[in-house]
């Protein structure tokens, strides 16, 4: 490895657990995370930044004791266990929940069993305080602490069993083995006293080490399929977002190819009425027989053009409207007047005349012939719901939830309404609408948050009436939920 490798290790206490307990190899890391996680609290603690991601939260704490390293004293008749042991106590007496208490190889320098034991209840003591706890042992005692009190967790440094090199990523939830037989192999120790180190370990200490051997591997290779996921998820958002461009230019596409024959159409148009100008000098020089006839001519004319119009003004919004059922509209439902070709929304609706009251922009009302009206539809070609099924439905909401594929928020599609007044909220969206329609940005992510409700039924509101939206929908799962609407805007 690099020795200017940086080694990112993801480290949490305080929320689910508040003691972390790091075993595993000498040699392994477990110092170095250890004092990594004091010189984080303590650059916190003096308003400097810390080496960590820029989501990351640290607390800020009043005291943190450490004891990490010798402390052995000939003038203060201090051994290595009884110097930790003085230390320890001075932490239960100062340890409160500001406190951050690091211990490297709690309880060491005596018999193995009274240690272990020792090193249990200092920490139980040392919990019972509230505070932030991390310490680095060999104990397999300890090691058992964690799955029998939700208060504590296991934590190992990874460790290339092969290599028998530490990579220094903490690995939480798994403890760690010691590989101290294999560490010794390293440094030159004879296989004969390698062999009978192995004899003289205790059955439950071979297994218990072999199975956390086998929690760490698999563990490992858990981590890199991860990993590979990862990168597999962003190829799809990329691909997706391909998909997505392409989409959006065929879409062009086909409005383009409508246009072209909207202007052969209307070129037509032009030598129908150089037609009929000459009909009508013909007209004005023919008798009353030939008149008569040349009338007929004019009137059938007049209706192929008509029809005509209605039909290639129809065919230019198939795609999105479909001709109105009486029977299934009612008050309040969307439509589109094909001659102004704008949607508007029903007031009242006169069966024995065959037309409607729109209502058009805020108030302007003009009545209009169901003939001259089209219904939205979905993109599966299925009638969008009016209200009276919407109330045989449970008056389940009003926005079609399948018209609007899942939409990837970037910064170009993205209205932030968050902090803002309603009035503030409804102006900041037709100018973000304004600017997204000129640079042909199809779909729309607005955040309205949750809150009170206020500004999210207000924007939706606004959205149903909008010049500039086609469509829109609430945020699915992965897109901001009910806290976001994903809008269609028009070409």
């Amino acid at each position: 490895m690099n020795s200017k490798t940086v080694i990112p290790s993801d480290i949490s206490l305080g929320e689910d657990y508040n003691c972390l307990i790091i075993s595993g190899a000498n040699t392994g890391g477990k110092t170095v995370l250890l004092k990594t996680i004091g010189l984080c609290a303590l650059l916190a603690r003096y308003g400097l930044h810390i080496p960590a991601d820029v989501d990351s939260v640290i607390g800020m704490f009043s005291n943190i004791l450490a004891d990490i390293g010798d402390d052995q004293s000939i003038i203060e008749s201090f051994s290595t266990f009884s110097g930790q042991i003085f230390i320890i106590n001075e932490m239960i007496e100062s340890a409160d929940e500001k406190s951050l208490v690091l211990i490297d190889e709690i309880i060491v320098g005596t018999s193995p069993k009274h240690g272990a034991s020792l090193a249990q209840a200092f920490l139980e003591s040392l919990i019972s305080t509230d505070a932030r706890i991390v310490v680095t042992t060999h104990y397999s005692e300890l090691k058992e602490l964690a799955s029998s009190d939700k208060r504590f967790m296991n934590g190992s440094v990874s460790f290339d069993v092969e290599t028998l090199k530490a990579d220094y990523t903490l690995q939480t939830g798994v403890p760690g083995a010691s590989y101290a037989i294999e560490i010794a192999r390293i440094y030159g120790t004879s296989e004969n006293i390698l062999s009978r180190s192995m004899e003289l370990l205790d059955d439950r200490e071979k297994t218990a080490d072999a199975l956390v051997e086998n929690i760490q591997m698999h563990k490992q290779e858990i981590e890199e399929e991860r990993r590979r996921i990862e990168i597999l998820k962003k190829e799809l958002y990329r691909e997706k977002e391909k998909l997505i461009d392409k989409q959006t230019k065929l879409n062009l596409r086909i409005e383009e190819i409508k246009n072209e024959k909207g202007i052969e159409f209307l070129e037509e148009l032009k030598g129908y009425r150089h037609d009929v100008a000459a009909r009508i000098r013909e007209l004005q020089t023919e008798d009353m027989k030939a008149s008569g006839k040349l009338q007929e001519d004019i009137i059938q004319l007049e209706d192929k053009i008509s029809a005509d119009l209605k039909e290639q003004s129809e065919k230019r919004f198939t795609s999105r409207y479909i001709p109105i059922d009486p029977l299934r509209i009612s008050v309040g439902d969307r439509v589109f007047v094909t001659n102004l070709e704008r949607e508007g929304k029903i007031d009242t609706v006169d069966m024995t005349n065959d037309s409607a009251l729109i209502i058009l922009g805020n108030s302007m009302r003009t009545r209009y012939k169901f003939k001259d009206l089209l219904i939205p539809i979905s993109e599966t070609g299925e009638l969008k719901e009016t209200k009276s099924t919407k109330k045989r439905r449970n008056e389940q909401t009003t926005i079609t939830h399948n018209t609007i594929s899942t939409t990837i928020q970037t910064s170009y599609n993205t209205v932030d309404l968050r902090g803002l007044r309603v009035d503030e909220a409804l102006q900041r969206i037709d100018q973000e609408f304004d600017s997204m329609v000129r640079n042909r940005i199809g779909v729309a992510v607005v955040i309205h948050g949750h809150g009170t409700g206020a500004l999210k039924r207000a924007v939706r509101d606004m959205l149903k009436f909008s010049s500039y939206v086609k469509d829109f929908r609430p945020g699915e799962q992965g897109e901001g939920g009910d806290g976001v609407s994903i809008v269609m805007l028009r070409e």
